[in-house]
């Protein structure tokens, strides 16, 4: 079921990363369809149930843990340089690229902005530890938990639904939104119906989500070391994306992105990074500052980010289809209307399925 990197291959690319080669030649990023999968090996986790599903302590000392993981890929900044670019974004003074850029230059200015070069060659040339749980008939669909351990956000959990059959599936890697986790995802938003129309699911859990103080503490303690929380939010759903084109029952050709809410933020970024997707949809914009009473900070905060964002926002200099619709698959109307038609017929006609 499996296919596993070679292992001189793993050698010489985690020699490649320890020598700190820090800008090698990446191919087509995520493109599973063009280029070899370099798969993944056997995990190491025993049970799944209650891994992380918000943000309890495990799932934040992951993130917080980043900096001595990557040390080599920080830039600290003080706690008054910090607080002076956060008063910046409150008082709307930050200066935004008005530049006209193309999908390949706006993918370099991404990469950089949320440092997110060492955790793409991790990608590419990495190693992928997967545990897979029993699989579970449920109703139309198989029903697959599983684990991917890596070594910079250490270990998250995630729901796989495969439709009957041998396959291979047009496949939909699944962004959910704040305060939710995968099953609550499939359950509330057509993830049934979707497998029906003979699409493989693959939700990974989005952790420290719960827009508290735990969430603002991360999102904080990532931007003074020069992270960010949304870097770790794109990488997690490139990973889980890795996992589902290494199956054979995934067609890595015809693999799309559907993101909600805080989901969706993180997706408009990923949607521009990864050249190995057929489509897209997105229910949510961002300027990549949010925040709450009380001094809370959301995952999307990021100063180089929040400049960039009219040029994220802008679907139309998308390289790959898209359909950005209203907020919770829903119109703006009234009464509201259900976006799920539009969206079934989007990836129909770029991805095959029903």
């Amino acid at each position: 079921m499996r296919r596993s990197m070679p292992l001189l291959l793993l050698a010489l690319s985690s020699m490649s990363l320890a020598l700190g080669c820090s800008d090698p030649v990446l191919g087509p990023i995520g493109d599973y369809c063009r280029g070899e999968n370099p798969g993944y090996s056997e995990g190491s986790f025993e049970a799944v149930a209650g891994l992380c599903p918000f943000s309890n302590e495990p799932c934040a000392s992951d993130y917080e843990s980043l900096p001595e993981r990557a040390a080599e890929h920080a830039a600290p900044i003080s706690e008054a340089e910090l607080w002076d670019q956060l008063e910046q974004l409150r008082d709307g003074t930050v200066s935004l690229s008005d530049a006209v850029m193309g999908p390949d230059e706006l993918r370099a200015e991404l990469i950089e902005a949320a440092n997110l070069q060492f955790l793409l060659e991790q990608l590419a040339y990495g190693e992928l530890r997967v545990t897979e749980f029993e699989d579970v008939e449920a109703g139309p669909a198989i029903q697959r938990s599983f684990v991917i351990e890596d070594p910079f956000v250490g270990p998250f959990r995630g729901l796989a639904l495969l439709p009957e059959g041998q396959g291979p599936f047009p496949t939909l890697i699944v962004a959910h939104g704040h305060e939710e986790f995968d099953q609550e995802w499939i359950d509330r938003y057509d993830g049934w119906e979707l497998v029906d129309r003979g699409y493989a699911l693959f939700v990974p859990t989005l952790r420290v989500n719960d827009a508290t103080q735990v969430e603002t503490d991360v999102t904080l303690g990532l931007l003074r070391e020069g992270f960010t929380l949304m870097a770790l939010r794109v990488y997690e759903t490139l990973l889980a994306a890795r996992y589902a084109a290494a199956l054979p029952h995934v067609d890595p050709c015809r693999m799309g992105l559907v993101g909600h809410s805080g989901g969706s933020v993180a997706s408009n970024i990923t949607a521009r990074i990864s050249e190995g997707l057929a489509a897209f949809v997105s229910d949510l914009s961002s300027e990549y500052y949010q925040e709450a009473p009380g001094d809370l900070f959301i995952d999307e905060t990021s100063p180089a980010l929040h400049a960039l964002h009219p040029q994220i926002n802008d679907f139309s200099t998308l390289a790959l289809p898209s359909l950005k619709v209203g907020y919770r698959y829903e119109t703006e109307t009234a009464p509201t209307l259900s976006e799920w038609p539009r969206i079934y017929e989007f990836l129909a006609e770029h991805l095959g399925g029903e």
